[in-house]
């Protein structure tokens, strides 16, 4: 190969005195070698930019980024599509889609809700509906042992319900939510991986916190059998509190992913990039004026150079 035969003259070169190197390396042979270096060295620059641009080519017209809007079991993009990685990166990271703000809050709800989204979720959303049910599953199993020191507290016995949902709320519904933010950023870690081999390690670190879940699953419905064993209690009426919990975390998503700051909610972001889109298209009608501006004066010169040659 030609890196192997230039490696070895310049081992050669290394070795030998000036004055052979002077005989040797005459300036028709240092330029045909350094032409093929810098060929080499293009056409690998170009093939690196190829991968790279690959999927992040601008959404198709007329939709646009709008077009792109879809719900449930709907056909997804296939792999070849070239701005197939703009897309899963901006179902992500953006909330801002037709500029309609209750058109994008309901697309919102649709991929971000944790029970809602696993029906309704885009297609080529990175967090899949197979991830989203898993993530459910470990999610309930995060919080069954909680719910089943509550469940041989209360059940059978008279209990002050403002205690119980406390409780619930507390060992329940909040772990819920720490965990399925904690559970997300994990299943979609490969949207902000740059690199095919730094996509592999993440996938291999979630394919290992995945055995891990599925260990501490098994552990946890076996610590819950203890407990509800020692009150002669059966696994069912583990799940009311669990229910209870999920149905709370449910309803209050909606507030808290709603008005949340510093660009993490939705009436932040969404008015972020929606000021944000309007100065683009500010900047691209001003630019636009000036270029037609620039092309009706060049037009004018050209009807005049007649008349200044007449006279």
């Amino acid at each position: 190969p030609f890196w192997l035969k230039l490696a070895a003259a310049a081992l050669i070169a290394l070795s030998a005195p000036p004055e052979t190197m002077k005989k040797l390396v005459t300036p028709k042979i240092a330029t045909k070698v350094s032409g093929k270096v810098v060929g080499k060295a293009s056409s690998v620059k170009q093939t690196i930019a190829q991968n790279v641009q690959q999927g992040w080519a601008p959404y198709p017209e007329p939709g646009g980024k709008a077009g792109e809007i879809q719900y449930g079991c709907t056909d997804a993009r296939p792999k070849t599509c070239p701005y197939r990685l703009r897309l899963e990166r901006d179902l992500v990271n953006s909330y801002y889609w037709s500029g309609n703000f209750c058109q994008d809050f309901v697309f919102f709800v649709a991929n971000w809700h944790p029970i809602i989204s696993i029906v309704f979720c885009h297609p080529n959303h990175p967090w899949t509906k197979c991830t989203r049910l898993h993530m459910l599953v470990v999610s309930v199993a995060c919080t069954m042992v909680p719910s089943a020191f509550i469940t041989a507290h209360f059940y059978g016995s008279e209990f002050d319900e403002a205690v119980r949902f406390l409780l619930i709320f507390t060992c329940v519904t909040v772990p819920d939510l720490v965990y399925g933010v904690v559970l997300y950023q994990l299943a979609i870690g490969k949207t902000r991986c740059f690199g095919h081999w730094l996509a592999r390690c993440w996938a291999a670190a979630r394919y290992c916190c995945t055995l891990i879940m599925i260990i501490f699953v098994c552990m946890s419905t076996g610590v819950c059998y203890l407990i509800l064993h020692t009150r002669n209690l059966q696994l069912g009426p583990l799940f009311q509190p669990i229910l209870e919990g999920r149905l709370i975390s449910a309803v209050i998503w909606f507030p808290i992913w709603l008005v949340l700051p510093c660009q993490l909610g939705y009436l932040s972001l969404w008015n972020y990039e929606h000021n944000k889109a309007q100065t683009e298209a500010q900047k691209a009608a001003q630019r636009q004026q000036t270029s037609s501006a620039t092309d009706a004066g060049a037009d004018e010169e050209t009807v005049d150079a007649p008349d200044t040659e007449l006279g």
